[in-house]
């Protein structure tokens, strides 16, 4: 299972840890990222490959304290990832998101279809090569593409080679520093996929025996492919 959960800036740091568990619980995948962006220091993230040893996938004491502390000095969009993947691929080279400099990582939500990215992704777990690299190294790649990158990227993630052109859903862009650029999105309507898999959420309400959550990033404009 793989979700992704924005922290809420209105919120206090204990809230958004409550909201985090329950978020979570008990559909957490293997691992658990944390991104975070400050006012006094560069970007902080935090990976725990073996989050769910545990039987409940209860926040780490650093993913505590860099919540709480975020919320006293953080900035921007604040994100927990969780995912899960084949036992046998290195946590490493699976982790979501990829660090591409010290201020900005790549983010993919979503399936990779079976078609030209799914390709890609299970050679290089055959090969024990990073598989994040590779979708990451397609995207890049596509934006030779220019204008026409959305389509070309859209078809990498197409579900068979039918004229009907099935696209599995994803999410996929570029957090710098705390801010989101290059989004992309697409959503297949007919997909029986939860959206809890390839987008991310903000936890509205809890209640005793149930979450409310909400989509976040819906306005985000989609990129073209060019700066």
């Amino acid at each position: 299972m793989t979700r992704t959960m924005l922290l809420d800036a209105d919120k206090s740091w204990t809230e958004n840890l409550d909201d985090a568990n329950a978020f979570f619980y008990p559909h957490g995948g293997r691992d658990l990222t944390g991104l975070f962006a400050f006012e006094d220091r560069q970007p902080y993230m935090l990976h725990f490959p073996q989050w769910q040893r545990s039987q409940l996938p209860i926040m780490p004491h650093k993913m505590i304290k860099a919540v709480e502390r975020w919320s006293n000095k953080g900035k921007g969009y604040a994100l927990l990832h969780s995912k899960s993947y084949p036992r046998r691929c290195s946590p490493r080279g699976e982790r979501i998101p990829v660090k591409l400099t010290d201020t900005k990582f790549f983010y993919h939500l979503g399936g990779f279809g079976a078609s030209n990215l799914w390709n890609a992704v299970t050679s290089a777990r055959a090969r024990r090569e990073p598989s994040n690299m590779a979708v990451y190294n397609m995207w890049y790649d596509l934006q030779r593409r220019g204008a026409e990158f959305p389509e070309y990227w859209n078809n990498a993630h197409r579900l068979d080679g039918g004229s009907d052109h099935v696209v599995r859903s994803y999410t996929s862009f570029v957090w710098n520093d705390g801010e989101i650029e290059k989004f992309n999105s697409y959503e297949d309507g007919s997909e029986q996929d939860s959206r809890l898999r390839y987008r991310v959420f903000m936890v509205d309400r809890r209640e005793e025996d149930s979450i409310r959550h909400t989509p976040v990033f819906l306005d985000q404009p989609e990129w073209s492919g060019e700066d």
